[in-house]
């Protein structure tokens, strides 16, 4: 079974047109500056209308993660097991994605430095963020 491809909203299409690029990017509040993701139509903060995507360093360290055996939707199947992470940025904002690798899996831990790559999903017109261990 093929996995979806994720559907474009009006808000967050700069975020994959920047994901195409390889840039991973969030929206910024004009108003009062809040970097937010996932991306909305208004600021989750002040509710101003006035954001705009910036390009982030792609880079952050496990705030949290899970291996997930056995996925709800069977279009997953397939690429279980697989590790999700909870990433928090150099940038400050939180970003919930997958390892890249799951040889980067075994040993993870909290804390340990990330960056991210992108990997073609679906029927390959979008690309998603993934992360992969820093290797010291």
């Amino acid at each position: 079974m093929t996995r979806p491809t994720p559907k474009t909203v009006p808000w967050d299409r700069d975020f994959w047109a920047n994901a195409e690029r390889g840039v991973l990017s969030a929206q910024r509040c004009d108003d009062c500056g809040r970097l937010q993701h996932y991306p909305k139509p208004v600021c989750s903060e002040c509710l101003g209308a006035n954001i705009r995507f910036e390009a982030l360093s792609g880079r952050g360290e496990v705030y949290s993660f899970t291996t997930v055996r056995r996925p709800e939707l069977p279009e997953f199947e397939a690429e279980a097991p697989y590790t999700v992470v909870d990433v928090l940025l150099d940038e400050g904002i939180r970003f919930l994605s997958r390892l890249a690798d799951e040889q980067d899996a075994p040993g993870l831990k909290l804390g340990d430095k990330l960056t991210t790559v992108f990997k073609p999903v679906g029927d390959g017109t979008k690309h998603l963020p993934y992360f992969v261990k820093v290797r010291d």
